[in-house]
């Protein structure tokens, strides 16, 4: 599992479940990525995602100029 905020001990428990129950695999697969995203870093800003898109999107605009790009 390619999860970085996993310790080894939740990955390794993963693994094992998978190992124990295959059949289980979405699962078990659904919870670790709910997990590594509850233990990444949170962001200092408070921009969602959307919103971060949405800007560098407006950022590379080609036709706009200088002035018009820092607002």
């Amino acid at each position: 599992l390619n999860m970085p905020n996993l310790n080894a001990d939740q990955r390794n428990g993963f693994i094992q479940s998978l190992k124990d129950d295959p059949s289980q695999s979405a699962n078990l697969l659904s919870e670790a990525k709910k997990l590594n995203e509850s233990q990444a870093p949170k962001a200092d800003n408070k921009f969602n995602k959307e919103q971060q898109n949405a800007f560098y999107e407006i950022l590379h605009l080609p036709n706009l100029n200088e002035e018009q790009r820092n607002g």
